[in-house]
């Protein structure tokens, strides 16, 4: 990612040397983009081929919300990160759906 975000740096800042920033800076922000767009993507390929669309990207929203808030744990490598990341967002809501489904039966049953 990190190689991507660099050579698309430098073809911008040689197309407009003058009205760009730093190759630096817009290395790490295309780094941050690409990263995300990972993330995003690789969860929603493996939880529709799972079934739990849904679920995935409702808890990648509620996480992404949580580490903004809290600022989260940081892991050494950006891969990792990204790997952890996807981990949770297509395991979690796979494993938690049958309580899911059970709290919300007991719901509908309290009222």
């Amino acid at each position: 990612m990190n190689l991507l975000a660099s050579r698309i740096a430098v073809k911008i800042k040689n197309a407009n040397p003058e009205e760009t920033h730093s190759i630096e800076i817009m290395q790490y922000s295309l780094g941050i983009i690409f990263n995300t767009l990972l993330i995003i993507v690789s969860t929603a390929i493996i939880s529709l081929t799972w079934g739990h669309f849904a679920e995935s990207i409702t808890f990648l929203l509620c996480f992404s919300i949580l580490r903004l808030a809290s600022g989260g744990f940081h892991l050494k490598t950006t891969m990792a990160c990204n790997i952890v990341t996807i981990l949770l967002s297509t395991l979690l809501p796979f494993f938690l759906s049958p309580f899911q489904i059970q709290l919300f039966g007991l719901l509908t049953q309290l009222t």
